[in-house]
């Protein structure tokens, strides 16, 4: 898990390309790109990408006829297709029809990108991997200096609870939150979700990689999910009202996900980020209902200064954890890569809100 790498391709030719991964008798497009427009995906090193012509969309000669051939290698983020720089040592064919270069106002705007991500990495050491226009969080973020830190929460509603929240790790910034819900809350949420629940999927496909099963819970679903979403505030330093899940307003969450692990079933390493728009899931906060028999995780496989190493957490049934996906700067946090590792012996049942910043996207 830890090989795991962001990474975004770019397309700088005037056609419209296909990105695929070099796999025999891999006929499927993995991704269409118009003139201008990226594509980030989170792979590993060693891996190959053709960029081919998309003809009819999704149908191409893939790498039997690629424009280009990309190795992923560690440290290295930006891959672009730039029909004006040809590879010698590669000795690609030639396309049967001209490519050409994307109009002037997408290379100007490339060039700028790589002259501030360059600038960027000269200053801190680290690469930009959030969107190019992103600005820091206007949302707060806990501080978390030192593993073992605590910090006490009083929650707004009545009778007030206190909850404590302990630094597990500085680098993602993650706390666990112990007895976040009850026994009986989380009964509730169960109950609420489990006849809705099926496969997960990622923009409406499924994968090998995540093999779970979700429904969403809105907010005014019952009197348990309204609770939840105040307290969910409380922990987060937001105001209650700002965490809607209502898109037609200024509310920043998405509805509630709740999500049913089997034996066997997973998630692995992934990102909850996006840098394709300025505005991306700032963080996340997981609810954990259950407790399975054996297994079932949430791994963190490339933090620093954690409470463990490698840090696995479960904090319980009704325990929660908090994590953000970005650092204070705006800048995507790599090192919120975390994974649901595989349920051995029992079930799984959790559920997470995902807060954004500055305006709520898309549900994915």
């Amino acid at each position: 898990m830890a090989q795991a790498l962001p990474v975004k391709f770019k397309n700088l030719c005037n056609r419209t390309v296909g990105v695929w991964q070099d796999r025999s008798g891999d006929r499927e497009s993995m991704h269409q790109l118009k003139p201008g427009a990226t594509y980030a995906i989170n792979t590993r090193p060693g891996l190959r990408f053709c960029v081919a012509l998309d003809e009819g969309g999704g149908g191409g000669a893939g790498c039997e006829r690629p424009l280009a051939v990309f190795t992923i290698t560690q440290g290295r983020y930006l891959y672009a297709y730039d029909p004006r720089e040809k590879d010698e040592a590669t000795e690609l064919p030639e396309p049967e029809e001209p490519v050409g270069a994307a109009d002037a106002s997408v290379l100007a705007a490339w060039l700028e990108e790589r002259r501030q991500a360059a600038a960027y990495f000269e200053t801190t050491g680290r690469h930009w991997m959030a969107h190019p226009g992103r600005v820091s969080p206007q949302l707060p973020m806990r501080a978390a200096e030192r593993v073992g830190d605590e910090l006490e929460v009083r929650t707004s509603e009545t009778p007030s609870r206190s909850l404590q929240l302990t630094v597990v790790s500085t680098a993602p910034r993650v706390f666990v939150v112990k007895n976040f819900l009850s026994a009986e809350e989380a009964s509730k949420l169960i109950e609420l979700g489990r006849d809705r629940i099926e496969r997960s999927s990622q923009r409406g496909r499924v994968s090998s990689s995540r093999t779970s099963s979700n429904a969403w819970l809105s907010r005014g679903s019952a009197p348990v999910t309204e609770v939840l979403f105040r307290r969910a505030a409380d922990v987060l330093g937001i105001d209650e009202a700002r965490i809607s899940d209502d898109s037609s307003s200024s509310g920043l969450c998405e509805p509630i996900q709740l999500v049913h692990y089997a034996p066997g079933q997973k998630y692995d390493a992934h990102y909850d980020w996006s840098e394709a728009e300025p505005n991306s899931r700032f963080a996340t906060l997981l609810l954990y209902l259950n407790e399975p028999e054996l297994g079932g995780s949430t791994a963190f496989p490339t933090t620093v200064h954690t409470m463990e190493e490698p840090l696995a957490l479960h904090p319980g049934a009704g325990g929660a954890v908090l994590f953000y996906n970005h650092l204070p700067d705006g800048n995507a946090d790599v090192n919120s890569l975390h994974a649901a590792l595989p349920v051995v012996r029992g079930e799984k049942w959790l559920a997470n809100f995902w807060v954004w910043d500055p305006v709520r996207g898309q549900v994915a």
